[in-house]
């Protein structure tokens, strides 16, 4: 279980590298550079009656699989952050089955999540995520707190670009 919340530990912690990163990026003047209006999208998640919204974006899957993406929603506030791993890229439809998360979760979707920077990480149980269009999507995912091992549902959706 040591190596499995360090396991955890170092991924959440990657997140919140990317969000840092997503938060420092600056429009710039000219029309041909980084334009955050075109490619970052928004998205909420709802964890235990709170609902976190903010940027979302797509990155090619961190764990290589072919084919596939993670979607990242970082909150406005920057200290909640929901991950969908290894979602299928160019399906604009159809429903993809979460798996538990465990270390040995490589290839298969599943979804890890911080709540406000340390009071709850989130890992999935079961549950699916739909893309309802190319870069849209919805989800209804059973996840555990995993310093408390409390159980509850995550729901959210939203678009990337």
């Amino acid at each position: 279980m040591k190596f499995f919340k360090r396991n955890l530990f170092i991924k959440t912690l990657m997140l919140l590298l990317l969000v840092v990163a997503l938060g420092g990026c600056k429009k710039e003047d000219d029309d041909e550079g980084f334009d955050g209006d075109d490619e970052i999208g928004s998205a909420t998640f709802t964890y235990k009656g709170t609902e976190y919204s903010g940027n979302c974006v797509q990155i090619p899957a961190t764990s290589g699989a072919a084919g596939k993406i993670d979607i990242v929603i970082a909150s406005s506030s920057g200290s909640s952050t929901f991950t969908l791993y290894n979602m299928p890229a160019s399906s604009s439809s159809g429903s993809t089955t979460m798996t538990e998360f465990t270390t040995n979760s490589t290839t298969n979707p599943f979804a890890l999540s911080t709540i406000n920077s340390s009071s709850a990480f989130l890992a999935s149980v079961s549950g699916s995520a739909t893309k309802t269009g190319s870069k849209s999507f919805k989800f209804n995912i059973r996840m555990i707190d995993l310093s408390t091992d409390q159980e509850s549902t995550v729901t959210g959706s939203g678009e990337y670009n």
